[in-house]
């Protein structure tokens, strides 16, 4: 498979989204794992060679999950960051996917990923949700309890 760079899907105010598809402790625990200075034929991460594409900045990510039992996605959406502008969008697509439970998400905020072009929507632990605009001044939707 083609490894695009990331970059190649950026795009300001955009969020992509992806969701767990197995069950937390299904995850393995290198997934996300990002390995720096590493050759150019390694992967950046398994998550990110799975989906097509190499390096992306951890700045930009968010990740919320649920090591109990799948909660509702928007419970875990709605605890990530700027979630008011579009979590119902969000969970709305989830819903018609069948993908209203999950126990992980992971979002790269202004990247637009496009799977059209990877020919990825999905890994063996993973599924491409969707990309959906995002307000960078918006607060969460459910507060993080502390």
């Amino acid at each position: 498979m083609a490894r695009f760079s990331v970059y190649e899907f950026e795009k300001k105010d955009i969020v992509s989204i992806w969701v767990a598809i197995v069950p937390w402790d299904q995850l393995p625990s290198v997934y996300f794992k990002e390995h720096y200075g590493r050759d150019d034929d390694e992967p950046f991460t398994q998550f990110s060679d799975d989906f097509g594409f190499g390096f992306f900045d951890h700045d930009f990510v968010d990740t919320n999950g649920s090591p109990g039992q799948p909660e509702p996605i928007e419970r875990l959406l709605g605890q990530c960051s700027f979630s008011s502008s579009y979590l119902q969008e969000a969970t709305a697509e989830a819903r018609k996917r069948g993908l209203g439970r999950t126990q992980f998400v992971f979002l790269l905020y202004d990247i637009e990923y496009q799977p059209k072009t990877t020919n990825v929507w999905r890994s063996s632990y993973m599924a491409f949700l969707g990309s959906f605009r995002y307000d960078s001044t918006a607060p969460s939707a459910i507060p993080l309890q502390g």
